[in-house]
């Protein structure tokens, strides 16, 4: 029985000897620092050398529905109760989907080099974001004069005799720009084919 304990201390001797001898773990390497400006250039020279590469007609869609999203930030409407003008509405973010589904749609089918019937549904999808887009503008300023409940953030009311804005209008107009484009569009592929 004390040769056994004897030749397991030996071994638990010889054990913790190896571990002895071993290097010890090295700290994880520092990660190397980025050069954020050098990538951010990168990506802005990539976006500008596709926007180039774009169709006029794609361009020009492209560019009203980014400018959405700023119109977005502008007033919609004012409230005669208490003078408030607000912006970033909420039923606006339904018209700013589609109009990111319009930028979504563009980008996928130059760089999936979409052709022929994938093009044209494509191109169609493009066309319904738009005039969905349009359609909640026109919705928008056509019921706001009335009682409406706005709903801003998480908070909504009633807001009696609510006027519309300016941004809502510039809004309303851009998306109806965005509809000739994406139809303008069509109309080319159609006749280029």
């Amino acid at each position: 029985m004390d040769n056994l304990d004897a030749s397991t201390r030996i071994t638990d001797l010889a054990g913790l000897q190896a571990e002895d001898k071993k290097t010890p773990p090295q700290p994880p390497a520092e990660p190397q620092p980025t050069d954020v400006v050098a990538q951010s250039d990168a990506a802005l020279t990539e976006l500008a050398t596709f926007f180039r590469s774009l169709p006029r007609d794609d361009r020009l869609a492209t560019s009203l529905a980014a400018g959405f999203f700023l119109l977005m930030a502008m007033p919609w409407a004012s409230t005669e109760r208490d003078g408030a003008t607000i912006g970033f509405f909420t039923s606006a973010w339904a018209s700013g989907l589609f109009a990111a589904g319009v930028l979504v749609l563009i980008y996928y089918r130059r760089v999936s080099h979409a052709a022929g019937k994938q093009a044209a549904i494509l191109r169609f999808t493009q066309l319904f974001c738009a005039c969905a887009a349009a359609s909640g503008c026109l919705l928008f300023v056509r019921t706001t004069s009335a009682v409406t409940f706005l709903r801003v953030g998480h908070q909504g009311y009633l807001a009696p005799h609510a006027s519309t804005e300016w941004g809502a209008y510039a809004a309303t107009l851009n998306a109806l720009l965005l509809v000739a484009a994406s139809a303008t569009a069509i109309v080319k592929a159609r006749r280029a084919a």
